[in-house]
């Protein structure tokens, strides 16, 4: 889980967490890509708005590396997303959620899916 915000942070990891699911947490791009590197996840659920740098860069550097472009990527923002930046995403990520408008029960769906 990737977001600036923490009480974010939290919700998603309390939600995923009862699927059993070993998580863990970035607070923005630069700390989401050394967690990578540490140990590749099996799913990423990424906000685009951190500063130092955002879920695009972030996006864009698992996208660089072959063996990392392969990791689904779940993207949860409250950003309005133009249709050229939904446009840049469709390729890179499995699925785009606001963050006003998703339920749980929908998030731990795609993240299951995605881990399979």
């Amino acid at each position: 889980m990737v977001d600036d915000e923490i009480a974010v942070r939290r919700l998603v990891v309390t939600t995923l967490a009862r699927d059993g699911m070993d998580l863990r947490e970035a607070a923005d791009g630069v700390e989401a890509l050394e967690r990578i590197a540490e140990r590749r996840p099996d799913v990423i659920v990424l906000d685009l708005s951190m500063p130092v740098l955002d879920g695009f860069a972030v996006l864009e550097r698992l996208h660089e590396e072959p063996e990392t472009r392969s990791i689904p990527v779940i993207v949860l923002t409250a950003r309005d997303v133009t249709p050229e930046e939904r446009a840049r995403l469709c390729h890179k990520t499995v699925a785009l959620l606001q963050k006003s408008a998703y339920s749980a029960q929908e998030l731990r769906r795609l993240v299951k899916e995605a881990a399979a």
